[in-house]
């Protein structure tokens, strides 16, 4: 069934099971005001140069949906990261990420892969070189986050995680 909003729903039977996988990008939860305008969520959380608040129990959250409203299809986390020039930071919220990808995994949920953005600073749209997202630095020096990630990949290796 292809469902898009403010149009009528169409089935497609040709297209059934023709995902084999569910890709996903995470940065940040918002909020909504009466008026209209937005604003990062969690009310009173840091938020970062570009203006949002990174929030990983809102990644944990969005996992479960996905798991729940489709059901038997892998989850990818396709992008998840934080555009910051405090490593200490950015540390913090992928080690509460990764937490969240991981108790996803012991409630049985199929993901797949987790896929930091970016593995090395890029040029970032209208903000230029100025917010650095990258587990590198453009001129390839690791941060502490890069350290963070590799442990976590090789601890997943070791594990031999088997999905269902």
């Amino acid at each position: 069934m292809l469902a898009i909003p403010g149009l009528p729903e169409e089935n497609i039977p040709e297209m059934q099971d023709s995902f084999d996988l569910i890709g996903f990008s995470y940065y940040n939860a918002v909020t909504i005001y009466e008026d209209g305008t937005m604003g990062p969520y969690p009310a009173g959380a840091r938020v970062g140069p570009m203006g949002y608040a990174p929030w990983s129990e809102g990644l944990g959250i969005v996992i479960r949906r996905i798991a729940r409203e489709l059901p038997g299809r892998p989850i990818l986390i396709c992008e998840h990261g934080v555009g910051t020039t405090d490593d200490a930071w950015r540390i913090q919220v992928l080690t509460d990420s990764l937490r969240e990808v991981e108790h996803a995994l012991a409630d049985g949920v199929d993901v797949r892969g987790f896929f930091h953005w970016t593995g090395v600073d890029n040029y970032e749209w209208t903000f230029g070189w100025n917010v650095p997202f990258g587990l590198f630095d453009r001129e390839r020096r690791p941060r502490g986050s890069a350290a963070l990630m590799r442990r976590y990949a090789l601890r997943l290796r070791k594990a031999e995680v088997v999905h269902p």
